[in-house]
């Protein structure tokens, strides 16, 4: 266990690690260090083959926690901006294949999250997107360039960029998600199934070969430091969340 709202466990050679954030799993600092701590910890362990992500509850994720009021403080921004994107990099740079199962509500940090992982598993009740924009919460994981290559589909990334809500049906129409699996209490099934056809040395060259540009990164941290906070609505975005 990592901490009490981010578990760690091993199935085999499969690493799982489990965001428990009662009721909605929202993403504060201390799940972002668990995720954090979890997956360098799996990546470096030999025996790990594949890393899996999963929630518990009925939502993956509806998102970054909006009733923090340091929402409109620049440098908690880039605290949180820091700590996600150690995350991504740590995921893009590694060989090993990362696994993602979504279900319910998948919102912006959390979608975030999602999309950085190698496959997508989502079911039909999946509601995807990304309404921070909306209400003036920017990206907080990955920046906009680098998630319009990871979509690599522009009626994808308008969808998300316009904070439009995309069914599961959708995202898997639009090659956001790999497979729409009405099992996603059991990923672990279908995560072995993905493994079984993988060749790994070929994966691990071609995930390596698409890491994000590190200049990319660097000039969206500069554009979180000025940020104008100022556009944030927090209690806006959460009303549209719950309606979600």
């Amino acid at each position: 266990m990592m901490n009490e709202k981010v578990v760690k466990e091993e199935l085999d050679d499969i690493g799982i690690i489990e965001i428990s954030n009662p009721d909605q799993n929202v993403i504060d600092i201390e799940v972002l260090m668990g995720i954090a701590s979890a997956v360098s910890g799996f990546i470096s362990e030999d025996s790990i083959r594949g890393i899996l992500i999963k929630t518990r509850g009925k939502d993956f994720s509806v998102g970054y926690d909006g009733s923090c009021k340091r929402l409109r403080d620049n440098s908690w921004l880039l605290t949180v901006f820091d700590t996600s994107s150690a995350i991504y990099n740590m995921i893009r740079s590694s060989g090993k294949p990362f696994f993602v199962s979504v279900k319910g509500r998948c919102l912006g940090l959390g979608m975030e999250l999602a999309l950085a992982n190698d496959f997508m598993q989502v079911n039909q009740n999946v509601r995807m997107g990304f309404p921070d924009y909306e209400f003036g919460i920017p990206s907080l994981m990955i920046p906009p360039a680098i998630m319009e290559e990871r979509l690599g589909n522009r009626i994808a990334y308008r969808n998300i960029l316009t904070s439009r809500i995309l069914t599961g049906e959708e995202a898997f129409k639009l090659g956001i998600a790999d497979i729409i699996d009405p099992d996603t209490n059991d990923p672990v099934k279908w995560v072995k199934n993905v493994m079984a056809g993988l060749n790994f040395q070929i994966f691990s060259i071609a995930k390596l070969q698409r890491f994000p540009d590190p200049a990319i990164m660097r000039e969206y941290r500069s554009f979180i430091k000025s940020y104008d906070t100022s556009t944030v609505r927090i209690k806006e975005l959460e009303s549209k969340r719950s309606l979600i």
